[in-house]
């Protein structure tokens, strides 16, 4: 269930984009790619069983379809007045990990859209202080030790103020 899983505190990106065309395909189709969860690290402390690792935006899109969803204009239950929903008591298949989930919520998102570089940059450097290797993590993700290391620094060299900047200018 939804309420069962919390949000990922280490997602890569800083924020979650666009998932209206999303919901519409998983209220339209069902989920098709499972969430990638791990039992919650603070069990006992929370309510939450799971915490999310590989599925932000899935997971979003699902919240939601919870609230209500308007469908897309022209469909006839837009023009009907009627919301899209995924009911909050129904389960959401999750593929539940035995490990942090460090590496696989890397790959997921090096391999589709890619994140900007300072957003994999964070997520490599706290890897990395979680007391992987540079070699390790490279090996994992099918990327060299140098790749690792640029995005390492990346991660650790970048002042939000000129995060802010490359953002804005779209640099």
């Amino acid at each position: 269930l939804h309420a069962q899983i919390d949000g990922d505190p280490h997602n890569i990106r800083e924020s979650v984009p666009a998932v209206q065309r999303l919901a519409w395909s998983i209220y339209m189709h069902g989920l098709l790619e499972n969430l990638v969860v791990i039992e919650h690290p603070r069990a006992g402390h929370t309510d939450k069983l799971y915490e999310l690792r590989a599925g932000s935006r899935r997971f979003e899109a699902i919240r939601r379809l919870i609230e209500g969803v308007e469908p897309p204009a022209g469909h006839p239950d837009r023009d009907a007045g009627k919301l899209w929903y995924w009911p909050a008591e129904r389960p959401i298949p999750v593929r539940v990990l035995g490990s942090a989930g460090h590496y696989e919520h890397l790959v997921e998102n090096i391999e589709r859209s890619s994140p900007e570089p300072w957003e994999i940059g964070r997520r490599v450097n706290e890897v990395l202080s979680a007391g992987v290797t540079s070699r390790e993590l490279g090996m994992r993700l099918g990327r060299s030790n140098g790749w690792v290391q640029r995005y390492a620094h990346i991660g650790r060299g970048l002042a939000p103020e000129l995060i802010d900047i490359l953002r804005r200018e779209h640099i």
